[in-house]
């Protein structure tokens, strides 16, 4: 108390004063810093408990949360469709990858479906975004989704989000893909009942457009 009267007196008369001590006796300000070490020891504790109880500092997660690569990703590169095929599981020593709407995923950690004999390895190493929502794996490889229904591009969206967000597979880049001539034929459907559809709802649109000609015509 005499040191902070002192203080006080000398303020009042002009003269330099440094800057107030601490008090000893006020709560200590943990602030982010010290946050961030609790919850880093809590980390590492935990961690050791896994490798001691289960043998694995994970606890037997080895998923895409605890790999390196989730955070601090290799540089994605730009893929050629013909680039891209040589990516198709064939190849043991290369990893397999899958583009969907443009985003090449490296899923190699899935081998038994993407590889050779697996059930989606006819996508492996192209453009799989539409074949995805139509179910046609054979024929609709490929990034043109003319004609596909408000239900079948929700599917084109659903499959993004699935490899975008899987534990296990990675974005490795972009295809690069070519744009779509609006003069060119719209894909078949590998179902001709659904292709029936299709020609049913081209025309109709047809039909309003040639519609809407004529009487704009008349006016």
């Amino acid at each position: 108390m005499d040191r902070q009267k002192e203080r006080e007196a000398k303020i009042a008369k002009g003269e330099p004063v440094g800057s107030p001590e601490r008090d000893p006796t006020a709560g200590k300000d943990l602030g982010v810093l010290a946050l961030v070490k609790v919850l880093f020891v809590l980390l590492v504790s935990a961690s050791l408990a896994g490798q001691f109880l289960v043998g694995s500092y994970t606890w037997g997660y080895d998923g895409k949360w605890v790999q390196a690569k989730t955070y601090w990703p290799a540089t994605q590169k730009l893929f050629t469709e013909t680039q891209l095929a040589q990516y198709d599981g064939k190849d043991p020593t290369k990893p397999i990858y899958l583009a969907v709407d443009g985003d090449v995923y490296d899923v190699s950690a899935n081998r038994r479906t993407y590889g050779p004999g697996g059930s989606y390895n006819v996508l492996a190493g192209s453009e799989g975004g539409r074949s995805f929502s139509t179910g046609c794996f054979l024929t609709h490889k490929t990034h043109d989704y003319r004609g596909l229904t408000d239900r079948e591009m929700q599917s084109v969206n659903h499959w993004k989000n699935f490899f975008a967000e899987h534990k296990d597979y990675f974005k490795v880049g972009r295809l690069l893909q070519k744009p779509i001539d609006p003069a060119s034929p719209i894909p078949v459907h590998c179902d001709p009942k659904k292709q029936e559809e299709i020609d049913k709802r081209e025309a109709e649109r047809v039909a309003e457009i040639a519609k809407a000609a004529r009487e704009k015509d008349e006016l």
